[in-house]
């Protein structure tokens, strides 16, 4: 699942588990309809009645609870929708993000959300075919954005979704915000859904490279990482290690 999906997951409030006032009442229904099965087994079973009857009912309840079955239900749709927002554009393309979402009329997904993942696809998929090239960094081109924080004459090679964490990446696996990473000619920018930061070449002393995320190394301040997939992490460090090779070209 995307990091903006994961986002969306879990700040949502109607996707958020919580107990249902129908708890209770279904607690209080299995006590009450299985109480009269307890009373005439537990004196033929030897006392085994009563723990059958804890045991069941517990476990029913652990089960099948309501707030938990509409929790699961909720969850399946959501992971549906968003299966099937990625499905339609990768059969087509030519399909725009607004075409999506009049089609499938996601419960959890807005239309900025679908232009996201559409983006994100894009990305991945550039990523892939980069890094698969022999010319990979000639491949290379400015990535147009709304990005406002970029400064004069600086320009986006790098774009992904991900999740941003702090410190040890090895250790700390709390995450501190979602949002999208960018590389460009002269620093590295995370836009998040809480904050934005700026880390200018000239503060990064190295990046670690990990299985599934990358880890900044600053001349100051803890590590600052940040989740990618393979083949971004591939991408974004070839660049990085050759980013005064690069040209500036659409």
């Amino acid at each position: 699942m995307y990091p903006l999906a994961q986002y969306i997951f879990e700040t949502s409030s109607i996707l958020q588990k919580k107990d249902s006032s129908w708890d209770f009442v279904f607690i209080i229904l299995m006590l009450l309809f299985f109480l009269p099965v307890m009373v005439v087994t537990d004196s033929a079973t030897g006392g085994l009645g009563i723990v059958f009857y804890v045991f069941f009912v517990v476990l029913i309840s652990w089960k099948a609870l309501p707030g938990k079955l509409m929790y699961e239900n909720k969850k399946r749709i959501f992971e549906s929708e968003f299966e099937e927002i990625i499905d339609i554009y990768q059969k087509n393309r030519k399909k725009t993000p607004s075409q999506i979402h009049k089609s499938i009329q996601p419960k959890y997904f807005s239309l900025e959300d679908i232009k996201s993942i559409c983006n994100h696809y894009e990305d991945l998929e550039i990523h892939k075919q980069i890094i698969k090239t022999k010319k990979k960094t000639f491949k290379m081109k400015e990535i147009k954005t709304s990005l406002i924080e970029l400064k004069k004459n600086e320009k986006v090679f790098f774009r992904s979704q991900t999740c941003w964490t702090k410190g040890d990446p090895e250790v700390n696996h709390q995450v501190s915000d979602y949002g999208h990473i960018y590389f460009t000619n002269l620093a590295i920018i995370f836009s998040g859904y809480n904050r934005s930061s700026r880390i200018n070449f000239t503060r990064i002393l190295e990046i670690e490279e990990y299985e599934d995320l990358i880890s900044l190394n600053k001349t100051s301040g803890v590590n600052d990482n940040f989740s990618l997939s393979i083949e971004s992490i591939k991408y974004c460090m070839l660049f990085y290690k050759n980013r005064l090779k690069v040209k500036s070209k659409k």
